[in-house]
């Protein structure tokens, strides 16, 4: 559970200035949405909105579960999550789109509900560990 959350804050750790023409935002692609929510944890971070940040740890963890549920990558989506967030770190305006659309879809998926209080105390139990 710690990696996951390292992952996730090392997307946004790692971003840097200047976008990229081959990676295009996903809301459909769960790395894509690991990025959009780690961007989202940081921002709630700075604006010291701490459960709004949890909130988003639980997201991407879904999001995580999901990569593994279908035999996917966890190096390639971290690579693949970098690569976003490198290039749209400093675009607002398609970071905000990518979280909204990837919350809009986690909020109207039935597996994403029953499953919100354990991701949150996941969430809760790998920030403590990560401090």
């Amino acid at each position: 559970m710690k990696r996951v959350f390292v992952v996730a804050s090392g997307m946004f750790a790692l971003a840097a200035c200047g976008q990229a023409e081959a990676v295009t935002p996903d809301s459909k692609n769960p790395a894509h949405c690991v990025a959009a929510f780690n961007y989202a944890n940081y921002w709630f971070k700075v604006g010291e909105r701490p459960n709004q940040a949890t909130a988003m740890v639980a997201r991407g963890i879904f999001e995580m579960n999901k990569i593994k549920a279908n035999g996917g990558s966890v190096a390639e989506a971290k690579a693949e999550g970098t690569a976003l967030t490198k290039a749209y770190a400093d675009n607002e305006k398609e970071m905000d789109a990518l979280f909204i659309a990837c919350g809009s879809a986690q909020d109207a998926d039935a597996q994403f509900k029953a499953q919100l209080p354990t991701l949150l105390a996941k969430a809760r139990k790998a920030e403590a560990e990560h401090r």
